[in-house]
């Protein structure tokens, strides 16, 4: 991806959405406050003064890092509310899909990026982002999803949110798919 966050603004509150790399994802039930540099550091350089960014989705404490020069640049927003796109999708599609199914993966393209949600049972099983190289790589990370989770394509629904009809035709040949027009 490009720039590490985009900015949506409403009534004078910025919402900072932060692209860059995938959060940790920790269980409500083990996260520590404490231990927060510590979950951090073993996929940023927290090194050096920047901002720790917290959210929640579904059971998880989702936490990422924005650099100090990354953070510099965002001071003269005020307010402003931080938020990963990973939660910020998922948000979204959550709240696109009424009736969703039990068993679902949903795939939403963004940029050169594929983000994964899975929820089996109801529950939120993975979440997960990826570069995009072709829909043939899509198709095999979907499927191995699936696979790996013990869910048959055939009993779940591949939600596909600014994927390519192309795309669509590839992955129903093995599930159903449901195109997400999100407005």
């Amino acid at each position: 991806m490009g720039s590490p966050f985009f900015i949506l603004s409403n009534k004078g509150e910025s919402q900072i959405i932060v692209t860059k790399s995938s959060p940790i994802l920790v269980p409500k039930s083990l996260f520590d406050l404490g231990d927060v540099e510590d979950y951090l550091r073993l996929q940023y350089d927290v090194s050096k003064a920047g901002h720790i960014l917290q959210d929640e989705i579904e059971d998880y404490i989702s936490i990422s890092y924005l650099d100090k020069t990354e953070n510099d640049c965002l001071t003269q927003l005020e307010p402003r509310h931080y938020q990963h796109i990973t939660t910020f999708l998922y948000n979204i599609l959550h709240r696109a899909i009424a009736d969703k199914a039990a068993n679902c993966l949903c795939l939403s393209i963004q940029d050169e990026c594929i983000h994964f949600f899975l929820e089996k049972d109801n529950r939120l099983q993975l979440v997960n982002d990826i570069a995009i190289t072709s829909d043939y790589d899509i198709l095999y990370h979907a499927l191995n999803i699936l696979k790996q989770y013990g869910l048959d394509p055939d009993n779940c629904v591949i939600y596909l949110h600014n994927g390519s009809e192309s795309l669509a035709e590839l992955l129903s040949e093995y599930t159903d798919v449901t195109l997400l027009k999100l407005t």
